[in-house]
């Protein structure tokens, strides 16, 4: 998952239409969730900046086409550009607080669905203990299914936002979007890695992680493989 530096969040260019700086400003509200409502809310606004971010992207690409003979096309380009990397921005912003709260919740369902599987099979050791007493054939019970939080989320206008898996690949010490190549040689968090880790094309290496086959490959090479939710907008 992107995440944007709070420098990038703070400061939002004056070129940003005034119906984005609004999605931005119920954005900015999304400091934790803590409700099935407030993830609902959430995930809707999520599903509109996605939207407003794909919109923008559409008439950058009609207007340039159009307008590239009368003015510099990166002229034309850059209000379109930074709006767009502002939405990508707060996308990945509202993502990480649905992220820590999807955790918390599915950690919490697992818990309270092993509890429920326990009692429904001491209630079926119970069932069959009868059933044998009087010769009858035991009639087994199922776990019922604790609910836990959706996996999409839809508005009233059609968009949604959805969560998916995806196995994510890391330095030792580092972030996942840290690539160690910037990183001075001095800092002590290099001294965890191997050297041949830190010449290939890290980019690129992160994507293998879903590739069937290649986890166990990275983690010979002393690489990190965790699983991280990644959210996607619609509509």
């Amino acid at each position: 998952m992107h995440l944007p530096s709070s420098t990038a969040l703070e400061l939002v260019d004056e070129r940003v239409p005034v119906k984005v700086r609004r999605l931005i400003d119920l954005a900015k509200a999304v400091t934790t969730i803590e409700t099935v409502e407030q993830r609902k809310s959430a995930g809707e606004l999520h599903a509109q900046l996605g939207a407003e971010r794909r919109e923008t992207q559409r008439q950058q690409k009609e207007d340039v086409t159009l307008l590239s003979a009368m003015k510099k096309v990166e002229e034309l380009r850059a209000p379109y550009t930074i709006t767009i990397k502002t939405l990508d921005d707060w996308e990945s912003f509202v993502s990480k607080r649905m992220g820590a709260y999807d955790t918390q919740q599915l950690r919490s369902a697992r818990e309270n669905q092993s509890r429920v599987n326990v009692r429904t099979d001491t209630k079926n050791q119970d069932i069959i203990a009868d059933a044998e007493k009087t010769g009858v054939k035991p009639l087994l019970k199922a776990a019922p299914i604790v609910a836990s939080v959706a996996k999409t989320i839809k508005t009233d206008d059609g968009l949604s936002s959805s969560r998916k898996t995806v196995k994510v690949c890391k330095l030792p010490g580092l972030g996942p979007d840290e690539d160690p190549k910037p990183i001075p040689a001095n800092d002590p968090r290099l001294l965890k890695i191997e050297r041949a880790n830190l010449l290939v094309n890290w980019p690129q290496l992160k994507k293998l992680a879903n590739i069937a086959g290649m986890e166990e490959m990275l983690r010979a090479q002393g690489l990190i493989v965790e699983e991280e939710f990644d959210y996607t907008s619609r509509g």
